[in-house]
């Protein structure tokens, strides 16, 4: 505490620190302060004053989560990467705590989070302009699945900014058509020719 005082009230908080107010210190106090044990070390929830002692620390949660922590910034409750902590179950076989989703995700080459390679510990990587497969960004193209949007696949199999209307490159519906498209226009001009035979 601030300042030594006796006689004083002390009311426990639901967040685990305890107001104190009042009392007397060579006179009467009216002044009130906070008193917290959060981040000192602990072997039990009473030696925290009611928080919860995670880790052998007194925490600000109750930082249960398999993929969470209370050591690593001292008394905060953090989400961790790596194998889980304490007494937490462990990831399954090839997983390990992911520190962006607080949860066992896949160790190695990683997954993959729209357009973002998410690696070992959380590490994220932006794709762009190539598309993520596999927990790693693409670095060829053969169709525009292959490229992030908007992105599309130029003939050379790199994903190129699309281009505007008429300046070039595939489109589904305009004078250059993509690769996919050309096998249904045949089809449509082999029926147009023989209703015209007909």
């Amino acid at each position: 505490m601030q300042q030594a005082r006796s006689s004083h009230t002390a009311t426990a908080l639901a967040t685990g620190a305890v107001l104190i107010a009042g009392g007397d210190a060579s006179g009467v106090l009216e002044g009130a302060e906070l008193f917290t044990l959060r981040g000192d070390r602990c072997a039990r929830p009473a030696d925290c004053l009611g928080a919860p002692c995670v880790d052998g620390i007194c925490c600000d949660r109750a930082c249960d989560g398999q993929c969470e922590a209370c050591d690593v910034k001292p008394g905060t409750c953090v989400a961790i990467a790596g194998p889980p902590r304490g007494g937490r179950a462990p990831c399954r076989s090839g997983l390990t705590c992911d520190a962006t989703t607080a949860a066992c995700a896949p160790v190695g080459p990683g997954r993959c989070d729209g357009d973002t390679a998410v690696g070992e510990g959380g590490r994220r990587v932006d794709c762009a302009p190539y598309a993520c497969a596999g927990g790693t960004c693409r670095t060829r193209c053969g169709s525009v699945a292959d490229c992030a949007s908007p992105s599309v696949c130029d003939p050379g199999g790199s994903c190129i900014e699309r281009p505007r209307d008429g300046a070039g490159g595939c489109t589904s519906g305009g004078a250059t058509p993509c690769p996919a498209t050309i096998p249904i226009m045949l089809v449509g001009l082999i029926v147009a020719r023989r209703r015209r035979v007909r």
